[in-house]
């Protein structure tokens, strides 16, 4: 992609991981981190973002977190609200696999932004406001970034 003021150019990625096997949220995120090298020869700044259904501190994470940073963990200005609110119907972690545990927060924090050779990123948000006076638009909150060059 290209920011168009500054005609700097970068590279977007989303994914969507399953949502019960260990291995394929393992195996998933480990494509991905092998084909970045591929994709980028150019090393041009990154962004992948995404339902990784995994929350943080899982060991699915740690290739990512070797070439990648987390912008909710990076950014000046963070929160650590949950982004799976699942309609805020009881969250059964057993429906959901072994590897997916709740939170304090009313639901799970399993969608991610990550980001490289960007200079900063002064804020992450959990956006969690109404729409038209419905409150969840989705099962997930969105969830935003704002990275500097």
């Amino acid at each position: 992609m290209e920011h168009v003021p500054s005609g700097k150019k970068f590279y977007y990625i989303n994914t969507h991981l399953d949502h019960v096997g260990l291995t394929a949220q393992r195996e998933g995120l480990k494509l991905i981190v092998e084909r970045i090298g591929k994709i980028n020869p150019e090393q041009y700044p990154m962004i992948l973002t995404g339902d990784f259904n995994v929350t943080p501190g899982n060991p699915a994470l740690d290739d990512l977190n070797k070439i990648m940073k987390s912008a909710r963990l990076h950014a000046e200005k963070t929160d650590t609200l949950a982004s799976f609110n699942g309609w805020q119907k009881p969250i059964s972690t057993a429906a959901l696999g072994d590897n997916l545990k709740a939170n304090g927060y009313g639901g799970l924090t399993i969608d991610y932004i990550y980001y490289s050779s960007f200079s900063s990123c002064t804020e992450f948000e959990t956006i969690r406001k109404e729409y038209e006076g419905i409150p969840f638009i989705s099962d997930h909150y969105p969830v935003r970034a704002t990275l500097r060059f």
